[in-house]
């Protein structure tokens, strides 16, 4: 499976290139998923799709971190399943 991760060139020293250069110049890699079993990284994806959508969520409520996790914690201690 191909991983979305890319590196960026090694530095000519011209450090005028910007981000969106480096990625549209950066070569694929899969040495993060080297090792892995297909079912392993399957999960690894969903996980991560789930964690982006807590995140989206705490960033939308205007929450810390912190803040969220006593949102989360208040609701779980007053026997409430749902807080999203």
């Amino acid at each position: 499976m191909e991983c979305l991760l890319f590196i960026f060139e090694k530095s000519t020293g011209d450090y005028s290139m910007g981000i969106m250069s480096k990625m549209a110049n950066a070569q694929k890699t899969y040495w993060v998923s080297e090792g892995m079993s297909e079912t392993e990284i399957k999960t690894t994806v969903v996980l991560a799709k789930i964690y982006a959508k807590i995140e989206r969520c705490r960033i939308n409520m205007g929450f810390t971190q912190k803040e969220f996790v006593d949102y989360i914690d208040y609701y779980k201690s007053s026997g409430m399943r749902t807080f999203f």
